[in-house]
């Protein structure tokens, strides 16, 4: 989840202090979703290492914890998403137990195959969203304040 505090911008945090909580939270959850989606969503798509993973990106609102926006991959496009963001260690497909055959059975097409366990090489972690939401931190702030001062020029 990435959150950002508008801090620094006296003129529109003092006008959201003129509203009350509940309109203020919107105002800024709104403005923090269309940063996310405007500036963070195509950072994110460009800096994805995984080609098949650029369009499994999302951004908007977050559900919990408001005011805040989330930038994420979609569940169902990029399945192995936490493997790209995290890593993984080197393992082996072997059995561990002794007694046991390390022959595994499994079906290709109708024929059926047999492997003795194969070992996995690790991948190493890539956390995309951390890198670009430190990298553009700064410009996703300006947007805010930008989208909130837009929305008090056209309230007035």
């Amino acid at each position: 989840m990435i959150s950002v505090d508008v801090e620094g911008v006296d003129k529109i945090i003092a006008d959201l202090e003129k509203l009350d909580p509940r309109t203020a939270k919107t105002v800024i959850s709104k403005a923090m979703a269309d940063a996310a989606k405007k500036v963070l969503k195509p950072k994110v798509a460009a800096a994805t290492p995984w080609p098949k993973y650029r369009k499994a990106v999302s951004a908007g609102q977050a559900k919990r914890d408001k005011p805040a926006a989330i930038v994420k991959y979609n569940a169902k496009k990029a399945p192995f998403r936490h493997i790209m963001l995290g890593g993984s260690k080197a393992h082996s497909t072997r059995r561990k137990r002794t007694g046991k055959s390390d022959i595994q059975a499994f079906s290709d097409g109708g024929v059926q195959r047999f492997s003795r366990g194969h070992h996995v090489s690790g991948v190493k972690g890539t956390p995309v969203i951390d890198q670009v939401v430190d990298r553009y931190g700064d410009a996703v702030l300006e947007h805010v304040a930008d989208v909130i001062a837009e929305q008090f020029d056209l309230d007035k």
